[in-house]
């Protein structure tokens, strides 16, 4: 099961960043954001890893696979509003 956030408009870009993806966003564009629910334990069941965010640019045709915490970081970088 994937889960799926609404459309975001990149309003403006708040600090540049050199980081994959993210560097290249520019006002206008429209992203994303999807995760695919799955186990993230280890084979045995022990130990919890990292859920990865896929991060779509709609309007560029892109993406990439963040973690949460860099997620967060990259965003804040941008401030985005709900695109209808």
């Amino acid at each position: 099961m994937n889960l799926r956030s609404k459309n975001y408009e990149v309003m403006a870009i708040k600090k540049k960043t050199r980081a994959s993806f993210f560097k290249d966003l520019k006002v206008g564009d429209v992203i994303v954001l999807e995760m695919r629910l799955k186990n993230t334990t280890g084979a045995s069941g022990g130990g919890n890893y990292a859920s990865y965010i896929e991060v779509i640019n709609l309007t560029q045709v892109t993406h990439v696979y963040n973690s949460q915490s860099q997620l967060l970081s990259n965003l804040d970088n941008f401030e985005l509003e709900v695109h209808n």
